[in-house]
């Protein structure tokens, strides 16, 4: 019971469901991007073959996204998600740590580090070299 409060105050359904809409986005430029790579540097096919199968790609890639899209839109997801992240929760934090974590988030400060913390994520830090 304690986990689930505390996913209700870090407002996990709907952190979870603008994620999942993040990588939705993000999706169809990252299949193209991945396919075309490994394409390009495939020496064993002419040029013109590169060109037909990145035709193909761009062909499947949006048969692919809406499979996936499917997935990540689907509600019983998020309750799925929820049930394995529970008991994560209870294996490293007591019902108390867990309440007194509710708690902060519910706070102005402990809502906001859960608005700003995934622009942390994704910010330039050194250890991530994409960057």
């Amino acid at each position: 019971r304690a986990a689930r409060d505390l996913l209700d105050a870090m407002n996990y359904r709907a952190t979870t469901s603008a994620a999942m809409k993040q990588m939705t986005a993000n999706m169809p430029a990252a299949m193209r991007n991945g396919a075309e790579a490994s394409i390009r540097n495939n020496p064993k096919l002419s040029e013109k073959e590169k060109a037909a199968k990145l035709a193909e790609v761009d062909k499947m890639v949006p048969q692919a996204v809406a499979g996936v899209t499917k997935v990540l839109e689907d509600p019983k997801l998020a309750d799925e998600m929820m049930a394995e992240v529970v008991p994560l929760y209870a294996r490293y934090f007591t019902a108390d740590e867990m309440k007194q974590l509710a708690t902060f988030y519910r706070t102005p400060i402990g809502k906001k580090s859960l608005q700003v913390m995934p622009q942390l994520i994704r910010s330039r830090v050194p250890w991530r070299r994409d960057r």
